[in-house]
């Protein structure tokens, strides 16, 4: 299981450290394929990769400019 925390502003190298100790998840039906247990993100972060996702080709952004 992994879970995610979201705060406001960069994460500090402490929380970044405990986060590293919570260790790493390997899920079953994808041998070799490590994620951390704790991914910490700040919400600028997250914002960023939404708007990347939308300007990758196939997006409902992209689909609405051909019609």
């Amino acid at each position: 299981m992994v879970g995610i925390f979201i705060t406001l502003e960069e994460p500090t190298e402490p929380m970044g450290q405990k986060a590293i100790g919570a260790g790493f998840h390997e899920p079953e039906n994808l041998p070799g394929n490590r994620y951390p247990k704790v991914q910490i993100l700040a919400i600028e972060q997250l914002l960023d990769g939404v708007q990347q996702a939308l300007r990758q080709p196939g997006t409902i952004e992209q689909e609405q400019q051909s019609d």
